[in-house]
């Protein structure tokens, strides 16, 4: 079992403890068990987050870093023909204060999944993915993103963070692992 495996196995009860689960049936959807949706089957672009937590009043979308995927790859930066129009925006906005040297490359690649990366999947929920018991429109709850990130890499997503002005609503530290559970739809 690979150590991002061994993550994901730890994310499926990291936010029992938290008051936002308290009266509500709550699942858990690891990667293998979300489902092409609508749009993937036409077009074959299928891109899914790692996890989703999922209630009747909330949806988590939920994105693994290992330390095998550095913040400072070049691919991160690259656009991509799946790309949300926000997606495309952040890493290139990110690409450019890179260049100029305002941002650093290990902060940058922060910015690009918490402002870019999960916020395009909450966008594609219920299009290119889907999951057991999704049933009609999630517009009605509200969504949150987490983000699972080597302890190693605080400092960097704490300033990420900060850069994109976004509001960090729980903590969870599990092994050498830190979860960043935020707020991405203003509902609720």
């Amino acid at each position: 079992m690979s150590t991002r495996d061994e993550t994901r196995d730890e994310e499926e009860n990291p936010f029992m403890g938290l008051n936002l689960f308290k009266e509500n049936e709550i699942h858990y959807f690891p990667e293998r068990d979300l489902k092409r949706g609508p749009s993937a089957a036409k077009t074959g672009k299928y891109s899914r987050p790692d996890y989703v937590i999922a209630s009747d009043r909330f949806v988590i979308i939920g994105e693994i870093k290992t330390g095998k995927e550095p913040p400072r790859s070049t691919s991160w930066r690259r656009p991509r023909s799946s790309d949300s129009e926000l997606f495309k925006r952040v890493r290139n906005d990110v690409a450019a204060r890179e260049k100029e040297g305002s941002l650093s490359r290990d902060v940058g690649g922060h910015e690009i999944i918490i402002a870019g990366q999960i916020p395009d999947y909450a966008l594609k929920l219920g299009k290119t993915f889907q999951f057991p018991g999704l049933e009609g429109s999630t517009k009605r709850v509200v969504v949150y993103g987490a983000y699972t990130f080597p302890v190693e890499e605080k400092s960097h997503v704490d300033e990420a963070f900060r850069n994109r002005d976004m509001k960090i609503l729980a903590t969870l530290r599990h092994h050498d692992f830190i979860t960043y559970l935020y707020k991405l739809s203003p509902e609720g």
